[in-house]
This record gives C-alpha cells, sequence and structure tokens, in this order.
C-alpha cells in the first residue's frame, strides 16, 4: 500500500479512496509481477504452490 501512495493522487474522499486502494491491490495481486516471487505475480504463486501441494 506504500507504494499505492506514492504512485496516486489519493483521494480525501473516503468511499474513493477505498475503491481506489482496492483497484491497486488487485492490480498488485493479479498482474504486478514480484521479483521475490520468481516474477510471478502473488495469485500465480499461490496457485503454483497450491497445485504442487496437492500432488
Amino acid at each position: 500500500t506504500e507504494e499505492f501512495y506514492q504512485v496516486s493522487a489519493c483521494s480525501l474522499e473516503m468511499k474513493t479512496l477505498n475503491r481506489e486502494l482496492r483497484q491497486w491491490e488487485k492490480i498488485y495481486n493479479t498482474v504486478r509481477p514480484h521479483q521475490a516471487l520468481g516474477y510471478l505475480t502473488p495469485l500465480q504463486f499461490l496457485q503454483r504452490g497450491s497445485s504442487q501441494r496437492k500432488e
């Protein structure tokens, strides 16, 4: 969320701020790859780990 505040023009209205933060979290977790996760998104990393545990 720290990155969200650095790159976003934050609204002072709580409803708008919450909506924008939820959108950012969706991108952060499903679109943006993370170096620490082998350049996978957190969702891909969790799905990969979940399928490996089932085997």
